[in-house]
């Protein structure tokens, strides 16, 4: 087999980043739209906290219309 070259591959920046980097602020909703919160523990331990709010993303479907079947 022939040798690989000394030079190494350029990583991803996105491998880079640690699991746990810190999330910037366009990600964290404004606490106005924020409606309930709840605490999740996992088995190992770590306390999640979850936000339920009143946006919406662009591809769901307004709350008043649901879908019927036919």
């Amino acid at each position: 087999m022939p040798k690989r070259s000394g030079k190494k591959k350029r990583g991803s920046p996105r491998r880079d980043r640690s699991v746990g980097a810190p999330r910037g602020p366009a990600e964290i909703p404004s606490k106005a739209s924020i409606v309930a919160t709840d605490t999740l523990v996992s088995p190992k331990g770590q306390r999640y906290t979850i936000l339920e709010t009143d946006q919406v993303d662009p591809y769901d479907e307004p709350a008043g219309k649901e879908k019927t079947r036919r």
